[in-house]
């Protein structure tokens, strides 16, 4: 009998040894593929005016917006800044965490990719007076969120310590006083680079 309890115990320790190096990755590993990890670096961005056929909700990230046409009128409540990053990607080997595995993860290799750069501030500006309390040249990220974020108005999205992002899209959160709007946004990141864009007019139909 404590021969067999002996065989029972060492059988559980053995399935256990087993399941914690089957799979899977704990607090210490890099990512699933060992020592190999995608990064990129962000070295300039573009901004488009677009427009949604409906209000931006929050299914609007799911849906693909149109070009906003030399004067058109557009509604505040449909338009966006389309912010997209020009990147590299390269490849970087970390020492990897030691550990005992006995089977191969093909499947679950697929390494995330990694931003070298954090984002640090948005600054969004208008060449034109948005309405009586910021006049022309006035910061204007605290009217301004993502569609990724839409409670979080754009002048707190650093704080959220989001890595550079690959691509934003910015909606108004009030209507301009105002219909003819200049933007100019201002991306800082932590390496120290800043990227400067401007939008070109844009007229809002104005309530």
């Amino acid at each position: 009998m404590k021969m067999l309890r002996s065989i029972s115990r060492a059988g559980v320790l053995c399935v256990g040894i087993l399941l914690g190096s089957c799979g899977g990755k704990n607090s210490n590993d890099i990512d699933s593929c060992g020592d190999i990890r995608q990064e990129y670096i962000v070295d300039n961005y573009t901004a488009s005016l677009v427009r949604y056929d409906e209000p931006i909700d929050d299914l609007s990230i799911a849906k693909i917006p149109k070009l906003i046409a030399n004067n058109e009128n557009v509604a505040w409540n449909m338009f966006a800044i389309d912010l997209n990053a020009n990147f590299q990607t390269y490849t970087v080997k970390h020492q990897p965490a030691v550990r005992f595995n006995l089977f191969a993860q093909a499947l679950a290799c697929s390494p995330y990719i990694h931003a070298k750069q954090a984002l640090s501030k948005i600054s969004i500006t208008s060449a034109n007076t948005f309405n009586d309390s910021y006049p022309a040249g006035s910061e204007l990220a605290s009217l301004f969120a993502t569609l990724d974020y839409p409670s979080v108005n754009v002048s707190a999205l650093a704080d959220l310590g989001k890595p550079a992002p690959r691509w934003l899209k910015l909606k108004l959160l009030e209507a301009p006083q105002y219909s003819q709007q200049n933007f100019e946004v201002e991306i800082s990141l932590n390496d120290g680079n800043v990227f400067i864009l401007k939008t070109g007019d844009v007229y809002f139909t104005v309530p």
